[in-house]
């Protein structure tokens, strides 16, 4: 079930870009983070290619700004 319905989500929602295949396709928050194993497979069987898996976003901006 967790596999058909992020298979069904980068189907409908993100291969509809043309540029889907040249670009590595990244992902934030707690759920694709934890899954991030099965995203992977799904999106390698779709000849595309998994980026960043980025649980807290907010961690990546403090320490953007504090270096900036």
């Amino acid at each position: 079930m967790l596999y058909n319905s992020f298979a069904e989500f980068i189907d409908r929602h993100v291969r509809k870009y043309d540029n889907h295949l040249s670009l590595p396709i990244h992902f934030i928050g707690s759920v694709a983070y934890y899954f991030q194993d099965v995203i992977r497979i799904v999106l390698e069987e779709r000849a595309m290619t998994p980026g960043n898996f980025i649980q807290k976003p907010i961690d990546n901006l403090v320490s953007f700004h504090t270096h900036n």
